[in-house]
């Protein structure tokens, strides 16, 4: 996962796609109160588009969480790709 530095919202963002070729996937989040998860089948460029974003915390609210992309709590698998 990569950090985020200078958010008050999120420490880490990471992206797994269920298979090598997906174009979708599990968008893995971890916020500042240690709570962490996985938004499901988002958009690869949409992970792309968030890295690039200078809020982290807004575009997850804006592009993802409004989107409605279901959201699961979980331990991080080990091989979450950034």
């Amino acid at each position: 996962m990569l950090p985020v530095p200078d958010s008050s919202r999120l420490t880490h963002i990471g992206f797994q796609p269920p298979e090598q070729d997906a174009l979708t996937g599990a968008l893995w989040v971890r916020f500042t109160d240690g709570t962490t998860g996985y938004y499901d089948n988002v958009p690869l460029d949409t992970f792309a588009q968030m890295k690039l974003s200078s809020s982290k915390g807004q575009f997850l609210s804006e592009q993802v969480i409004r989107a409605g992309y279901p959201f699961t709590k979980a331990p991080l698998p080990d091989q979450t790709n950034a």
